[in-house]
């Protein structure tokens, strides 16, 4: 019987390191549907064991944030800079009823979305997608601010890993928008992502301790990136590395011989 108690609980080890799925359906996102804290200084958050980095700040301009929020508000249809918290396409995340994160590159106040996980591991996999502002404006450049993408145009996430010492292990690119192949006259939104898209990351390794994204734009002035510098992500795919679940197993074998001798001492 202890013996097959043990298989099992092994057994459940296993399972829990082959398909730890990160998301973001258990928070709550308050009355706006989005988390904004109001006071300045840095609000980093936490789910699924993993921690993303958020800075709130207060300058001439106002208030602003950068890094990672979450959200669940469903405006795909408004491009304007009000409706910062909202993913493009069908409006919803992954699951089609919870909640999906957004990351700003805040380059003002050098605040980059980052995530870091509790130990090394490997990413298998990531969701992400546009925000209605960012696709919007490159499909209208409404605000005045930015061009309306056309041939050859493109929007760029690049994701880096970095190891838990800090080093980076390698980075993945992916295309938000390309418009290499547009003509005159196309839907635009057959260039841009307004889906969730599958990134694989199994290139960075199997010792990733945390994440960084950043973002670039053909639509770049003096002043920097025109096109807005947010994107959505959601289902994050990661299993620990193998020498955590070792930990895990002999942590396990501990419990199970301290109950053995406990409950012999106890005849």
């Amino acid at each position: 019987m202890k013996k097959t108690t043990m298989s099992v609980a092994l057994a459940a080890l296993a399972g829990v390191a082959h398909a730890a799925v990160i998301d973001f359906n258990t928070l709550d996102t308050g009355a706006d549907g989005y988390y904004r804290p109001t006071t300045q200084g840095t609000h980093d958050w936490s789910t699924g064991g993993a921690s993303f980095r958020m800075g709130v700040f207060t300058n001439a301009w106002g208030s602003s944030w950068g890094g990672f929020t979450y959200s669940e508000v469903n405006n795909p249809a408004d491009g304007s800079y009000l409706n910062e918290y909202a993913v493009y396409g069908d409006g919803m995340d992954y699951s089609d009823g919870g909640v999906y994160a957004v990351g700003y590159v805040d380059s003002f106040n050098g605040v980059a979305p980052m995530l870091t996980l509790g130990a090394a591991s490997t990413v298998n996999s990531l969701r992400v997608n546009n925000t209605a502002y960012a696709a919007l404006e490159m499909i209208n450049a409404s605000s005045g601010f930015t061009q309306a993408f056309s041939t050859n145009d493109w929007f760029k996430l690049t994701i880096e890993g970095k190891n838990t010492a800090g080093d980076s292990v390698g980075s993945v690119e992916w295309m938000l928008a390309d418009f290499a192949g547009y003509t005159e006259g196309d839907d635009k939104n057959d260039y841009l992502v307004n889906d969730w898209e599958l990134v694989d990351l199994t290139s960075l390794g199997s010792d990733v301790g945390s994440l960084t994204f950043s973002l670039s734009s053909s639509d770049t002035g003096a002043w920097g990136m025109n096109t807005p510098a947010y994107f959505a992500i959601d289902q994050i795919d990661v299993v620990p590395e193998p020498g955590t679940l070792s930990l895990m197993v002999l942590g396990l074998g501990g419990m199970v011989w301290f109950r053995k001798k406990r409950n012999y001492l106890l005849r």
